[in-house]
């Protein structure tokens, strides 16, 4: 008998542990998060970025409608959107800005960019800076489904997710049925460029075996009830 209540002490005890382990890891980034924004040089501010009137609109209305408390944003460059939606944001919300940083196919004929690609990471840090919201945003400088799988994995209080990464189509579906799975049971998940062929396909590919239907605003799609 004492031998029993041995081992159920320590697979409890381990049961703990797992849950523990698979939490710190967010919470970790999530203390550290202002020493992210200690730059030894901040870069002028910098808004360059696409980002619609309909993203905007719709964005404001959810963020109006549902007060969301935890936010995740996949694909952020320079942190216009991030910025716009982190003002609308209560004071003690998080956002958390998911991209890897690092040079993208889709920029590959805008010169614009070029320049750009090689410190974006610190450019987009130093517009939250000059916009003081670095209180709510929370880089994660890493692909989306390797941060999922890292960090997200047993979060489902997620209230918002806005996905303007990759527009692959088989990108763009593993973004929303990895992300979606996050989502708390009144959130909405959203996204950019509806008028990319590959992002049409794979969000229809979403709607096909969704549950919630499949709203579109110009460029702008979402699944929900606002």
């Amino acid at each position: 008998m004492n031998q029993i209540k041995s081992i159920l002490k320590i697979t409890i005890f381990l049961s703990v542990l797992n849950v523990s382990t698979s939490i710190c890891p967010l919470d970790n980034i999530i203390e550290n998060n202002s020493k992210i924004f200690d730059l030894t040089y901040v870069y002028p501010e910098d808004m360059h970025g696409w980002f619609s009137p309909a993203n905007k609109r719709n964005l404001k209305k959810f963020i109006d409608a549902i007060n969301p408390r935890k936010v995740i944003e996949i694909g952020t460059w320079l942190g216009v959107s991030a910025i716009f939606m982190a003002k609308l944001l209560s004071p003690n919300a998080e956002l958390f800005c998911i991209d890897p940083w690092v040079p993208y196919h889709d920029m590959d004929n805008m010169p614009e960019c070029q320049e750009r690609l090689k410190n974006a990471y610190e450019r987009f840090l130093s517009n939250c800076i000059h916009h003081e919201v670095t209180h709510k945003i929370i880089p994660i400088r890493m692909k989306s489904i390797d941060a999922y799988k890292s960090y997200f994995t047993q979060i489902t209080d997620i209230d918002l997710i806005y996905i303007d990464g990759s527009h692959a189509e088989n990108d763009v579906y593993d973004d929303i049925m990895h992300w979606r799975q996050t989502l708390s049971p009144t959130g909405i998940i959203c996204g950019d460029d509806y008028g990319w062929p590959s992002v049409r396909k794979a969000v229809l590919r979403v709607a096909e075996i969704s549950e919630t239907e499949l709203h579109i605003d110009d460029n702008f799609w979402w699944f929900g009830t606002y």
